[in-house]
């Protein structure tokens, strides 16, 4: 051992020794092996230092700044591209919500005007028969205010249903004026639709141009950009897809509600309406022939009746089918299978990116996030389709159920009126035979009256029933889009980050 006694001399010489015989011995025991270590230790040593040397040639490390530049653009770029798609569902999901909001207060009011025309029809047809029932007879016996007694309450129903429509045509009105101020009216989401998707194309554009000057990529970071920019092309359609669908629903949706309030008013205005004032002035100015306008105007209503629903499912159709025409004049309609190219090329996306080795994806650094909000925009577009398949399905049994219905109500009345119709032309001047037709067409009218009576109390139960399973599991359109809104706001303050 070295001590503070000895000379640095002689530890340096005791040392120099020990080691030549340390390695004299390793040479004598190990040969092979020591020649191998050499040899392997050398080789990595020219490899490392090849490396070095080439990584700090000047023209490869131009290139693999401009690489890096020209990478980090493209995903400037691209997470814009992907933020616009984004917005441009947001606009769909806000614009098609803003018009579905439901209205439990028009619910209930639209019930009140319904079961109160019903009832007091009812009311009114059950006092018309009794009274010409019980003076059959002697039509001259029969007070006159019992005669008019049934007329004056079909009236009083008919007004109450005209008054009823024509303040929810206004209340619609004044809802779509408000809709407007926020700028959800169509034609402000159409004008917002076309800038976002000019800025998309001008986007998407970019990005194209520059991927192809990209000359300094390796061909697996030019092979994931060109997936990337493959989904992202196919994301554009699919997002202009669901604004074609939202602003085609909302159109259907108006035709449908206008549609509505038009038959409404026309049954119970030009029809109802006038057919129990003709009934009331055949009876108050002695006039039996009027009883023959007044079936007239209850045959017109029964008919309204009876095709309400076809009117109603044609205008909506109809309102859709130029809601389309409109927007196909702006170059937006629905491409052949957007969703199985956005499939297609996503899984072929993801399946590179999962591949990729680290190297090859170190600039990319949204890479992952986009892929994460590619599925999640996959599993929201899904989940539309298979609501707007449901929605479809509804309506048609919808119809069906309406149909049944209307054509109870509309063929009794127009069972009514047929029989007013003779009473008044045929036997205006014989009264037994007026009173007995009278009262057999209002009976006929009691059955109608009451199935319409039991319609709008079914409709309203199962209504509310609905109402109660929507609002526990969230299940509606409306509720539906919400969520919807909820999570693309999540998408883009994910990408929103780089």
């Amino acid at each position: 051992m070295f001590s503070m006694n000895q000379s640095p001399n002689k530890f340096i010489k005791r040392t120099s020794l020990a080691t030549a015989i340390v390695i004299v011995c390793a040479n004598t025991f190990t040969p092979a092996l020591a020649q191998e270590t050499a040899h392997g230790t050398a080789q990595d040593n020219v490899q490392k230092t090849s490396q070095a040397i080439e990584d700090a040639a000047p023209e490869n490390a131009g290139r693999s700044a401009v690489a890096t530049a020209q990478l980090g653009a493209i995903e400037k770029v691209s997470n814009e591209i992907l933020k616009t798609e984004i917005q441009v569902m947001k606009l769909s999901a806000s614009f098609h919500a803003a018009w579905l909001k439901p209205n439990r207060w028009k619910s209930w009011r639209v019930f009140a005007y319904k079961i109160t025309d019903s009832g007091l029809t009812n009311a009114g047809m059950t006092t018309i028969a009794a009274s010409r029932f019980e003076y059959a007879d002697d039509p001259s016996r029969a007070p006159r205010s019992y005669l008019k007694a049934g007329h004056i309450i079909n009236l009083t129903a008919a007004s109450i249903l005209v008054g009823g429509t024509l303040t929810e045509t206004l209340l619609d009105r004044i809802a779509e004026c408000k809709l407007a101020r926020k700028k959800f009216d169509p034609k402000s989401a159409l004008t917002e639709f076309l800038r976002l998707r000019k800025r998309l194309d001008d986007l998407l554009a970019e990005r194209s141009e520059l991927a192809h000057n990209a000359q300094t990529l390796t061909q697996y970071q030019k092979e994931l950009l060109d997936a990337d920019g493959l989904v992202l092309r196919d994301l554009r359609e699919l997002v202009s897809n669901e604004f074609n669908h939202a602003y085609c629903e909302v159109a259907r949706f108006r035709g449908v509600r206008d549609a509505s309030n038009a038959t409404a008013l026309f049954s119970g205005a030009a029809a109802g309406y006038m057919g129990s004032l003709q009934s009331l002035l055949s009876v108050a100015n002695r006039h039996p022939h009027q009883t023959g306008v007044a079936g007239l105007g209850f045959i017109t209503s029964g008919s309204s009746v009876a095709a309400t629903p076809l009117i109603v499912k044609f205008s909506g159709h109809a309102a859709r089918s130029g809601a389309a025409k409109k927007l196909h004049k702006h170059g937006i309609g629905f491409p052949d299978s957007p969703k199985d190219q956005f499939d297609v090329h996503r899984a072929r996306f993801e399946q590179l990116v999962s591949a990729a080795p680290p190297a090859e994806t170190s600039i990319l650094t949204a890479l992952n996030a986009r892929s994460t909000i590619y599925r999640l925009h996959n599993e929201i577009i899904d989940a539309r389709d298979q609501d707007r398949l449901d929605l479809k399905r509804k309506s048609n049994r919808d119809l069906v159920e309406r149909l049944f219905f209307s054509s109870i109500i509309g063929g009794t009345n127009i069972a009514r009126g047929a029989q007013l119709v003779v009473a008044g032309f045929h036997y205006g001047d014989v009264p037994k035979e007026n009173f007995k037709l009278v009262a057999s067409a209002s009976t006929a009218y009691i059955a109608g009256s009451a199935v319409w009576t039991a319609d709008n109390i079914q409709s309203k139960v199962r209504e509310e029933l609905l109402e109660r399973k929507i609002k526990a599991g969230k299940l509606s359109v409306h509720g539906k889009l919400l969520r919807d809104l909820e999570d693309l706001q999540q998408m883009e303050d994910q990408i929103s980050v780089y």
